[in-house]
């Protein structure tokens, strides 16, 4: 861990549990709301991986005949 994360667990240990929940529910959030951003900016771009592939990967788990993960076209 980071200098800086170290200080920033060691801050949020002195926090009532009602902060400390508080604060765990807000990053939650912010890390949620990132991951959309990011995932529409993918998508905008094209980096997705159409359904079918992913359907017939998922399809092939447990198969003589496994198939790789696909890959964003």
């Amino acid at each position: 861990m980071t200098k800086l994360m170290n200080r920033a667990m060691a801050f949020v240990a002195t926090l009532p549990d009602n902060r400390q929940d508080e604060l765990a529910r807000h990053l939650m959030d912010e890390a949620k709301r990132l991951a959309i951003t990011e995932g529409i900016a993918d998508s905008d771009a094209g980096r997705v991986v159409p359904h079918e592939d992913v359907k017939a990967w998922l399809e092939s788990w447990g198969t003589e005949n496994e198939l790789q993960p696909p890959q964003c076209k």
